[in-house]
């Protein structure tokens, strides 16, 4: 399984949930009640799990409530991509079960 890193960014602005997957970044803003691009995001995550099956790691979530916040959405985040990843390939959906060559 691929792990890749997440990041929360702060700025006087906002604060954002970074999951930096391959070379892109994809970002949930907390601080805005944004229920779109949470599902945008997870949409984007989706079409990853065809490639491989992955999860998250926290870098540096910090001691704020934030923090503890972010922590466990990840754990969350990673609960429900494990959960859509085993759906996706009984379904064959997946390079692995679709017979690309591809592996976890």
């Amino acid at each position: 399984m691929v792990m890749y890193d997440a990041n929360i960014l702060r700025s006087e602005e906002k604060v954002e949930l970074v999951f930096n997957v391959r070379e892109t970044k994809h970002s949930i803003c907390l601080t805005d009640d944004s229920p779109n691009e949470v599902k945008a995001v997870f949409n984007e995550l989706i079409k990853e799990l065809k490639l491989a099956k992955f999860n998250f790691k926290l870098v540096e979530p910090g001691a704020d409530l934030y923090g503890n916040i972010c922590i466990e959405y990840i754990k969350q985040l990673n609960s429900e991509l494990s959960s859509v990843y085993g759906q996706m390939r009984a379904h064959g959906l997946v390079a692995e079960a679709s017979g690309s060559g591809l592996k976890e």
